[in-house]
């Protein structure tokens, strides 16, 4: 764990030996990890533990770019050798934090309030059905 944290440029896969996923890429990993044994790094499940990089995990296998121990940009597109390569090789960009949309907080029992509202709108216009099949 203390390679993703030396300086640099690291593309790192997290995987697990119980996962298919992760089996079935291991050998393009072990092409692009010989090519670039100074910027591939692998770490496995157990080798996580409870290291605060754990809670962006979100699923196996999960394949970041990272610089000086934070992750830049995750790798998204084939996992093969040559895309790995154009992901290391991709410039990287200022650190890239998940922004949130915020929502209008809403008073308690607001959401009470408008469903009322709809059930209200939705009986009127059955009554106006009601009424228009009966002529």
């Amino acid at each position: 764990m203390e390679q993703i944290n030396q300086p640099g440029v690291k593309v790192v896969l997290f995987h697990s030996d119980t996962c298919g996923h992760c089996i079935a890429m291991l050998p393009e990993w072990k092409k692009f990890a010989n090519q670039h044994s100074q910027n591939a790094v692998s770490i496995e499940q157990r080798q996580i533990g409870e290291h605060p990089i754990q809670q962006q995990i979100e699923g196996f296998p999960t394949i970041v770019k990272m610089q000086n121990g934070q992750i830049i940009k995750p790798f998204i597109g084939d996992r093969t050798a040559e895309r790995f390569n154009a992901f290391l090789k991709e410039m990287p960009s200022s650190i890239s934090v998940k922004k949130r949309r915020v929502t209008k907080k809403r008073k308690p029992n607001q959401h009470k309030k408008i469903m009322n509202k709809t059930k209200r709108k939705t009986k009127r216009k059955t009554k106006r059905k009601t009424k228009r099949n009966k002529k």
